[in-house]
């Protein structure tokens, strides 16, 4: 940094690798007071990917996606644990999917959504044909419509049912995880940080502590 005049450096590692960077930080915090340490994003996907299989493992989503042929018995396990990184995403966004066509159906039975919104929907869908600027127009209108976020509020509105609210609940705790792969892909800082935050209750109440410790002084 000194030799090629650069004023910070980020260094990046997984969890045990960030919490060295850390504690040498604060051992020697004027040697290195302009390194930044980062937490790598894919352990810690990895790590809430397994808070989720935790929450959920009873629930029979393992049977059900062997039953559907998207995982093979033998993977299933060590996917949703978060080792098969892949696999595991793969496998909590189809049931993600699935849960959330069944409430939109539901919910549109008897009613339709304005040709505004089906326009957009339709540009997003078609997002490798379209161009940059027509998808980004059509993702903020889409933000800022007051019928699809309502829309959005009633799909995560709780049945009342015990496995309603289960199945909802679901939703609600992945969340964090495909906001996290989304702000990734889409370098976009503030949604990183804030999925970060919101992984912090399902890591902590589901044994995750180490993660649970280290990422509120990293968020």
């Amino acid at each position: 940094m000194t030799k090629k005049h650069i004023p910070f450096s980020f260094v990046v590692g997984d969890m045990p690798t960030y919490k060295t960077i850390v504690q040498l930080k604060a051992e020697n915090p004027e040697i290195f007071k302009d390194i930044v340490p980062i937490l790598g994003a894919f352990h810690q996907q990895m790590s809430y990917i397994y808070a989720i299989y935790k929450r959920f493992k009873e629930s029979g989503m393992a049977d059900t996606l062997v039953a559907a042929g998207v995982v093979v018995e033998g993977s299933v396990d060590q996917a949703l644990r978060g080792k098969h990184y892949r696999r595991g995403v793969r496998c909590i966004q189809l049931w993600r999917e699935a849960l959330i066509q069944q409430r939109l159906t539901s919910i549109l039975e008897h009613e339709e959504l304005s040709d505004d919104i089906k326009k957009n929907l339709d540009i997003l869908r078609n997002a490798l044909t379209e161009t940059q600027e027509a998808v980004w127009n059509a993702h903020s209108h889409l933000e800022n419509d007051a019928e699809m976020q309502q829309l959005i509020n009633r799909v995560y509105e709780k049945p009342g049912t015990d496995m309603g609210d289960f199945w909802v609940s679901f939703l609600e705790m992945s969340d964090p995880l495909v906001q996290s792969i989304d702000a990734c892909h889409a370098r976009n800082g503030s949604e990183y940080l804030s999925s970060t935050y919101d992984m912090l209750a399902g890591l902590m109440a589901y044994d995750n502590h180490d993660y649970a410790r280290w990422l509120p002084d990293y968020w």
